[in-house]
């Protein structure tokens, strides 16, 4: 064995409560925990919902972007009401992805095409009714701001003038594909928090994409709208998943298993915990966990979880419930061989 493996510890470290809990974990999960799973749980970036949803944005908009742009000057000729659908197309993969993207990363498949249909459809509405508005929008302001000017406008102040309009139109297309993501998850405060974050994102995305243009300029402008429109959608996904990560009250955190390190916000009363894949926390491959086998309820303040195994049992701080028990932020729960983290906000 390679010393750098050696794990050494004195009979004080034995006698702690960490090592103690690992311990009941450990026999009342019914199985060997291996050697990751017995130090804390470290943040993973690949299961952070900024940098996931961040991704899941840039990549909808290059197939958006791909599909379409091949469209544009079909036959030598350019169609500028291709570049109004290629927007539209952007948001509607925007808003599938987004929407998809958590269930994803928790491993429920089902749940992921049943998000991503919604999502696809919706988008598809608010990009065509959205980008008729923000469109006119833009279009009446430019033309206001440059009938304020004394004397004709330069490239660069046309460019500024597009920034001006074209940020808070796209924070209004934005702001619909961060909110798509609530309706497909059945949520009022996911819809909320990914309104503040696409809204923000939208703007920002909308304010820089006249400086890409200009920066990248090409023959067709294909490579400008491509990275134009990447960078917006990422910006959108990005703060689409940082505003939801700021705003989190109640959260359950994987400490075991393939999504260690994952964790689940909890938006719906109650939040079911299960094998099914109609759960919210969604535990798959295991034959301990029941279809529904726990459940978090709010009760006050204060979130309680019940027990619905059906006498397989649920453990909160590796000691067996007795059908439900109010949870303390930290407290560990154990489902079948999962570890789970139960995290909630102080108030002040």
């Amino acid at each position: 064995m390679d010393n750098n493996d050696l794990i050494v510890i004195n009979k004080h470290d034995l006698n702690t409560d960490y090592v103690k809990n690992r311990i009941n974990e450990e026999r009342e999960s019914k199985r060997d925990l291996n050697k990751s799973e017995r130090i804390p749980v470290q943040s993973n970036l690949l299961l952070n919902p900024v940098f996931y949803t961040a991704v899941s944005g840039l990549i909808s908009a290059f197939v958006g972007w791909s599909l379409i742009e091949p469209l544009v000057f079909a036959g030598g000729v350019k169609h500028d009401g291709m570049l109004g659908f290629m927007v539209i197309v952007v948001f509607m993969f925007l808003s599938a992805s987004i929407s998809s993207i958590d269930s994803l990363m928790s491993g429920n498949i089902l749940k992921t095409f049943k998000t991503a249909a919604i999502g696809l459809g919706v988008g598809l509405l608010w990009g065509f009714g959205g980008n008729l508005i923000a469109g006119a929008f833009m279009l009446i302001a430019q033309i206001l701001i440059l009938k304020s000017m004394a004397g004709p406008a330069t490239e660069m102040t046309i460019i500024v003038i597009s920034m001006m309009t074209r940020a808070p139109a796209w924070a209004f297309l934005g702001m619909g594909a961060g909110a798509i993501p609530g309706l497909a998850n059945s949520s009022k405060k996911i819809a909320f928090n990914g309104m503040i974050g696409g809204m923000i994102g939208g703007f920002i995305g909308g304010f820089i994409f006249d400086p890409i243009g200009h920066f990248f300029q090409s023959p067709t402008g294909a490579i400008s709208r491509g990275i134009g429109f990447a960078a917006l959608s990422t910006f959108i996904g990005f703060f689409v998943g940082l505003v939801e990560n700021m705003a989190k009250d109640v959260w359950v955190t994987m400490n075991s298993g393939p999504l260690r390190g994952k964790q689940f916000v909890i938006y719906h009363n109650p939040t079911l915990i299960g094998s099914s894949p109609k759960s919210d926390i969604y535990i798959f491959k295991d034959p301990n966990v029941m279809p529904t086998h726990a459940k978090i309820q709010r009760k006050g303040s204060k979130y309680e979880i019940i027990d619905d195994s059906r006498g397989v049992g649920v453990y909160v701080n590796s000691e067996k419930i007795n059908g439900s028990k109010i949870l303390e932020n930290n407290d560990t729960i154990i489902v079948g061989q999962s570890i789970l983290e139960f995290q909630q906000k102080e108030r002040r």
